[in-house]
């Protein structure tokens, strides 16, 4: 039994019935006890939680009397068949207990989203997290491919070459696909599903939409799985995470792309800033903090009379690979006007981006002068353009003082 199977078990009972007797059932269910030795403690102690829920009033709640006296095998062959009985107190455990699970698991999703490098990094935990949260066999991703058709990440869980499986149009809504609406076309959108049903032995397939037009496909083999409004919300919150992680790094692979030809290691200070904003107002999608630096370097120019232009390349360097190491993974940083830069910097507050500044400047030789403005989101936030409007506000003040202070 794992950590997480005792600790549920040693939580509140629900329903007057503790969690130990329901996991006799689904033990049960599973067969998994018909040849433990302590087959027959785990029976008494779920038929006393069962009897005490009957005493203190929870008589609907009790497991029924049938499930103790016979053999567990024959109770698996009850529910196998399709008995209402014990389907229905099967299903209430595995409610209870994935609900239990679910807070810890989406943490630990969310915490691989955006640990993300790469666009394999998206797609593989969402696979990994979608059958373990959602259920299913295995899950089958469809990256966006503009118009043409979709074809799935490989999947080392299925027989069928990936070559083989593919649709011709996105799915831009969740729903249920089963055999029939996919072997009974010959050249419909979906009939390159096919084998999925004829190879793999899929019962049912369900989809959500991924990305801009990607489809998140979830195989299930179990014929008596029902796909509940729970189970389609949930599909419907990983592929939207797993989105808005895609394009935070497809969007961090292009602004690498943009600074590649910039010796200051920024963006080119005529790259578009429309990719970097959308960047910043995913981020207030998410309700998460926002703070946007706008900085410039002072004194390249007595650096490059003293010293030379090779001088001030060398100090602009040092100054990108120091921003983008202290802007974190999730930071962005881009060249903005003449030795300057733009920062964003998710979940991060003014004030920690105030400190980060601090650790900046210790950085750099003591000739530089670094003048910045920073902007919060807060409540009274419109726009990510406004913060930026703000944050060059705010250098243009500091420029202002610091000249001020110069003259005196």
């Amino acid at each position: 039994m794992t950590d997480e199977e005792e600790a549920f078990n040693a939580s509140e009972p629900i329903g007057g019935v503790s969690h130990l007797a329901l996991g006799w059932l689904r033990g049960v269910l599973r067969a998994e006890f018909a040849s433990a030795p302590d087959f027959s403690r785990v029976r008494a102690a779920a038929r006393a939680a069962s009897e005490a829920a009957g005493e203190s009033g929870a008589g609907g709640n009790r497991i029924p009397e049938w499930m103790f006296s016979c053999d567990p095998f024959d109770v698996a062959a009850r529910y196998a068949r399709g008995d209402v009985e014990t389907a229905m107190w099967y299903r209430g455990w595995h409610q209870r207990w994935r609900r239990f699970r679910l807070p810890n698991q989406m943490a630990a999703f969310a915490e691989q989203m955006d640990r993300a490098q790469c666009p394999q990094d998206v797609y593989t935990a969402l696979s990994e997290h979608a059958v373990q949260i959602v259920g299913g066999y295995t899950c089958l991703l469809f990256p966006p491919q503009g118009n043409a058709p979709l074809r799935p990440i490989p999947n080392h869980r299925l027989h069928t070459d990936a070559g083989q499986i593919s649709l011709s149009l996105p799915l831009p809504r969740t729903g249920l696909i089963e055999a029939g609406d996919v072997l009974s076309e010959r050249s419909g959108p979906l009939s390159n599903l096919a084998p999925l049903f004829s190879q793999e032995r899929a019962v049912s397939l369900a989809h959500a939409p991924f990305a801009e037009s990607g489809v998140i496909l979830l195989v299930e083999r179990r014929h008596e799985r029902v796909f509940e409004q729970e189970d389609w919300d949930l599909l419907h919150m990983l592929a939207a995470q797993a989105g808005a992680a895609l394009a935070r790094v497809r969007l961090a692979e292009r602004i690498d792309v943009l600074s590649a030809a910039d010796p200051r290691l920024g963006l080119e200070n005529d790259a578009p800033l429309a990719p970097v904003l959308d960047h910043a107002w995913t981020v207030l999608a998410r309700g998460e903090p926002l703070t946007i630096v706008a900085l410039r370097l002072e004194g390249l120019q007595r650096i490059a009379e003293q010293d030379g232009a090779s001088a001030v390349t060398r100090v602009r360097r040092t100054a990108s690979e120091v921003l983008r190491e202290l802007s974190g993974v999730l930071g962005l940083v881009r060249s903005h006007g003449a030795d300057g830069y733009l920062l964003i910097l998710p979940r991060l507050t003014p004030r920690q981006a105030e400190s980060l500044m601090g650790r900046f400047r210790r950085q750099l030789p003591a000739r530089v002068r670094v003048q910045f403005g920073i902007a919060g989101h807060g409540p009274e936030t419109r726009s990510v353009e406004e913060l930026v409007r703000r944050a060059e506000a705010g250098l243009q003040e500091s420029a202002a003082v610091a000249a001020g202070a110069g003259a005196t």
